[in-house]
C-alpha cells in the first residue's frame, strides 16, 4: 500500500494548535554555549547558552497529541523557534553588552541584504 493511500486527509478547517517547550531545571539542567544566528537578524551572530535538551508538547495537524524530544542542535532549534512564538529573538536573551554588539554587527551587515530577505539570497551569505 502506498504512503499516499495510508495518509489521512488534512482537516478542511485549520485547527487551533498549541505547543510548549519543556526545559530541564535544577540538577538536570546542563547548558551548551554555541554561536547562534537568526534570519530576523541577518549578519548578526553571538554565543548563547541554552539547555542541551528540550521536549516539545503539542498537537499535530489532526489534533492528536504529539511529543518531540530534542538534544544538541535540535534542542537549540526547538528553543529558538519556540522563542519566536512568544515574540522573542535570540538577542533578547543576551547580556546587554553582547546584545549591543550583535545589533551593531547586524546593522552594519544589513545593507548587503535585499529588502525582501530571506526570499532573495544575498551575496553576504558567502561569508558564512
Amino acid at each position: 500500500m502506498s504512503l499516499l493511500r495510508m495518509a489521512r486527509p488534512l482537516p478542511t478547517r485549520p485547527r487551533k494548535s498549541s505547543s510548549s517547550t519543556g526545559l530541564p531545571e535544577g540538577t538536570g539542567r546542563r547548558l551548551e554555549t554555541w554561536e547562534e544566528g537568526c534570519l530576523s537578524l541577518p549578519g548578526g551572530r553571538a554565543p548563547l547558552a541554552r539547555p542541551d535538551h528540550a521536549v516539545c508538547v503539542g498537537q499535530d495537524q489532526y489534533g492528536e497529541p504529539i511529543e518531540l524530544i530534542g538534544t544538541g542542535q535540535l534542542a537549540r532549534c526547538f528553543q529558538h523557534e519556540t522563542d519566536h512564538l512568544h515574540g522573542t529573538v535570540f538577542g533578547d536573551r543576551l547580556p546587554s553588552k553582547v546584545r549591543r554588539l550583535l545589533y551593531k554587527t547586524h546593522n552594519a551587515a544589513v545593507t548587503g541584504y535585499p529588502n525582501d530577505w530571506p526570499v532573495t539570497p544575498s551575496d553576504s551569505l558567502d561569508d558564512w
